[in-house]
């Protein structure tokens, strides 16, 4: 009779676990995506939850797509839905500066490919594709973060943070 019950026991934990891991793999995808938009949301929401980064770049990336790289700066750690892109861009200030309100910090790249057409992806948006895409040399030329900015900040208060020379805020890069 014990015997009978931890059989029975046995397979009941077993059955779940496949059950689990059933659903883990038929999901996985969907799960990529949205673990990898709230890593991105959890790091951008650290630098950006009081103030505003404002950087500036070698060039003019504001049509490209922003993702989040690993620590090392390598690989994409994170990367938007082409759905949740919305019609927010960065915001161009003055001296060559811009604000991205969907967050830049630190970790971010760029891929070589603009908002409308990463929005078609949709179906095809995979991690390897996109690595093929992540423009690979540094952008970034200047990156500040200033605290004391509102969460959704105007234009006039992004720049009098430039035209003060970044006072009170903390260069980034």
């Amino acid at each position: 009779m014990k015997f009978l019950k931890l059989a029975l026991m046995f397979l009941c934990i077993w059955g779940l676990n496949s059950c689990a891991i059933q659903k883990k793999k038929c999901c996985s995808l969907e799960e990529s995506k949205t673990s990898s938009e709230n890593k991105i949301q959890k790091q951008q929401h650290f630098l950006t939850k009081k103030g505003a980064v404002i950087y500036k770049t070698k060039a003019d990336y504001s049509q490209k797509v922003p993702v989040s790289l690993n620590r090392s700066g390598t690989n994409i750690a994170g990367f938007p839905s082409p759905y949740d892109l919305g019609e927010i861009r960065p915001l161009k200030l003055d001296k060559g500066y811009f604000y991205y309100a969907n967050g830049i910090n630190s970790k971010t790249a760029f891929l070589d490919i603009n908002y409308d057409d990463y929005k078609q992806l949709k179906e095809k948006l995979n991690l390897d594709y996109l690595e093929t895409l992540l423009i690979k040399e540094q952008v970034f030329t200047e990156m500040y973060f200033c605290p004391n900015i509102p969460a959704n900040p105007t234009k006039e208060a992004l720049n009098k943070k430039i035209h003060s020379d970044f006072k009170d805020c903390k260069k980034i890069k």
